[in-house]
């Protein structure tokens, strides 16, 4: 080991950091009094070869597809080559920022791909448009945005830009019913992260009968061998023979089907009714879709 070096592993990797000697140039890596590790001094910005970014090694072609990052204005601004610290404190203290029209001084407003930030009558950031489609998904298609086999549930929109959107919720090849499109990576995850336990509801027909000793097993659970875990409890109601409506709070890899496998009884009919507060439209025939309005986004 270098004499001049001390390490540290985590995670099976071995990180090096260099020991600051009194007169040696350079600044020493600061100390995190939260976190007890070294953060790297501030340096001067490597040349960047082509095709890369300011992430060492990272193709600019990778980060393109990254979601925007919600950041504070303050950030935002000192990002900027034209500001520094100093001129955005000035800025938002004079009242010469805006945000969607508003005139703020906080340096924590959060700042999104979407937000329109404006310096005096200067336009730093357009913002994009929010987009958000309900969708009445057929069978036969794919829940992706690419699929070189099957057509996808993208194919079934005329919209600009569809490389921007991203499905909320996916719904497997022969499944029908309610799903969800945006380009807000953020209310999208407001709806399928698991701590959510956003309900959803479908109706399913099966090959065989189904009585009530499925209503109990829903209730209680079942144990899922594979990942390990039991399901959270369903809400199982019979509306016919072969048929039910049912209620969950999961999205687990082909759910519904195994559930009703544990009864060896096949499903043959899966239709997605509703996520949370949003139902599909009856009068929405199967591949159309529509523009969510402004109380269906904001209800999630």
């Amino acid at each position: 080991m270098h004499p001049g070096r001390s390490t540290h592993r985590r995670s099976g990797v071995l990180v090096l950091f260099a020991k600051h000697r009194p007169g040696a140039t350079g600044s020493p890596a600061r100390r995190n009094p939260q976190q007890g590790l070294p953060v790297p001094a501030l340096r001067r910005p490597r040349q960047q070869r082509a095709g890369q970014t300011g992430a060492i090694g990272v193709p600019c072609a990778l980060l393109a597809h990254r979601p925007f990052l919600i950041m504070r204005l303050d950030r935002f601004l000192s990002n900027l080559p034209r500001f520094n610290r100093q001129h955005v404190r000035l800025a938002l203290a004079s009242g010469r920022v805006r945000v969607d029209g508003q005139v703020t001084g906080d340096p924590h407003h959060e700042v999104r791909e979407f937000s329109r930030v404006e310096f005096d009558s200067e336009v730093l950031q357009a913002g994009k448009a929010a987009r958000y489609f309900m969708l009445h998904k057929p069978r036969g298609y794919v829940s992706a945005t690419v699929d070189a086999q099957h057509p996808t549930v993208l194919d079934l929109l005329d919209e600009p830009d569809k490389h921007e959107l991203h499905i909320a919720g996916r719904l497997d090849f022969n499944t029908t019913g309610l799903m969800l499109i945006t380009n807000d990576g953020q209310w999208s995850r407001r709806l399928t992260q698991p701590q959510t336990k956003l309900p959803k509801v479908y109706y399913v027909e099966t090959e065989q009968l189904i009585d009530e000793r499925y209503i109990a097993k829903f209730a209680e659970g079942f144990y899922f061998a594979y990942e390990n875990i039991t399901t959270q409890p369903a809400t199982l109601t019979l509306l016919g023979p072969r048929c039910a409506r049912l209620g969950i709070v999961e999205g687990r890899y082909h759910q519904v089907k195994r559930m009703f496998g544990h009864f060896d009884n096949k499903v043959l009919i899966l239709h997605r009714e509703s996520m949370g507060p949003l139902t599909l439209d009856p009068e929405l025939e199967p591949g159309s879709y529509q523009a969510l309005s402004s109380a269906q986004i904001h209800s999630i």
